[in-house]
């Protein structure tokens, strides 16, 4: 009988779950009145990779995410376990508060499921609300106990995750309620330095003007203006530069601001920190390696970044860990136009840390740069004479 039982239950279990689904109410009371299991859990190995959740979990979770209320009902009332974990081990109420299901989520809390269950991963079902924006369910959440700061495995919270994502709305929500503003989630990143670095200015606006840590450092020693910095957010970066942030404040490696906006070629940014008075000479450390602001856009072949520093009196020949130039670095990358802007420039290309064992290609680089600002001094000459 036990092995009947089983081959039943692979038969009628995935039937209950289609019947829960598609809201048959009289065909769910036949198939538990032959006995089918009414928690049979589907455990869909390839569950995360589906478009929908059809046919994985339990009937209840297919019932509740398809907001079939009377099903739900019935299958609590025939004894579904409320907090019956799926195979990513999400509950009923972690799903429908993902999606947003208010109504739903409001049956579940009201039938005594629990608000704080984890998952897999230990989220619960406030991040997951938060985390995808749907502020009436956080709010419910809220109102019905849920804690508030609890973090999972990443360590992060309902606040770092609507700040990750953007959710204006559910941070102010969330810190209305008092939610740590300076919660360290994973790397010791705050809801600050994901709005900074992610670029979400009125975010940004918001946490600063609730009093969140403006010179926090992660466990790299990076501010939230580095980060907004290296991405390229302008405004962001204006605005922490108006509230006073550090404009040279360095990492554990010494970058700043200037040489991370210089490497990845946000020329807006660059000119911003200058005209705050960044130290355009500034040295420091990236990936071992010491840089300026001058050698990583060179390196990068980051041509308008380049004349911007250039512009501002940038040291043309200053050295880098490796004894190498911008000039050099150029000629590495092979970035003629670099070569050339920087040769114009006044760089020597017969200091000794800039000749000798390079390919006969960068040398050619090094020749067509020299003739090309030796015509141009003599277009001068001629001219002023």
């Amino acid at each position: 009988m036990a092995d009947l039982a089983h081959v039943n239950q692979g038969i009628y279990g995935p039937a209950l779950l289609e019947a829960a689904r598609t809201g048959k109410h009289e065909l769910v009371g036949a198939l538990l009145d032959v006995g089918t299991e009414i928690n049979y859990l589907n455990e869909d190995e390839d569950y995360e990779e589906k478009d929908d959740e059809e046919g994985v979990g339990t009937a209840l979770v297919q019932a509740a995410m398809n907001n079939h209320f009377k099903m739900v009902k019935l299958l609590l009332d025939r004894g579904a376990e409320i907090d019956q974990a799926d195979s990513q081990c999400n509950t009923a109420l972690m799903l429908v508060a993902c999606a947003g299901r208010l109504e739903m989520v409001r049956v579940l809390l009201d039938r005594g499921a629990n608000i704080d269950l984890t998952n897999g991963h230990g989220g619960t079902a406030l991040a997951g609300a938060a985390h995808n924006g749907h502020e009436d369910v956080v709010r419910l959440l809220l109102n019905s106990g849920a804690e508030i700061d609890r973090y999972d495995d990443d360590l992060e919270t309902a606040l770092t995750g609507a700040a990750y994502e953007g959710h204006l709305n559910v941070v102010r929500l969330l810190l209305d309620r008092g939610a740590k503003i300076d919660h360290r989630a994973g790397c010791d990143w705050t809801a600050l330095v994901y709005a900074a670095r992610n670029g979400h200015l009125d975010m940004v606006v918001l946490l600063l003007d609730c009093k969140a840590n403006i010179d926090h450092v992660d466990m790299s020693g990076i501010t939230s203006m580095i980060h907004a910095a290296q991405e390229g957010n302008q405004n962001v970066v204006k605005l922490l530069l108006d509230r006073g942030a550090q404009v040279d404040h360095p990492s554990n490696g010494g970058v700043t601001a200037l040489i991370c906006a210089a490497g990845k070629g946000h020329g807006g940014v660059v000119k911003l920190l200058l005209d705050r008075g960044a130290e355009i000479n500034h040295v420091g450390v990236i990936d071992g390696v010491k840089r300026t602001a001058l050698t990583d856009a060179a390196r990068n072949g980051r041509i308008g970044v380049v004349r911007v520093l250039l512009d501002h009196e940038a040291l043309v020949d200053g050295l880098d860990k490796d004894g190498r130039v911008a000039l050099v670095r150029a000629a590495l990358g092979g970035y003629g136009d670099i070569i050339m802007l920087l040769f114009l420039a006044g760089a020597d290309p017969d200091n000794k840390v800039n000749t000798g064992g390079y390919s006969a290609k960068i040398q050619e680089a090094f020749r067509l740069a020299r003739e090309e600002r030796l015509a141009r001094q003599m277009q001068r000459l001629i001219k002023a004479a």
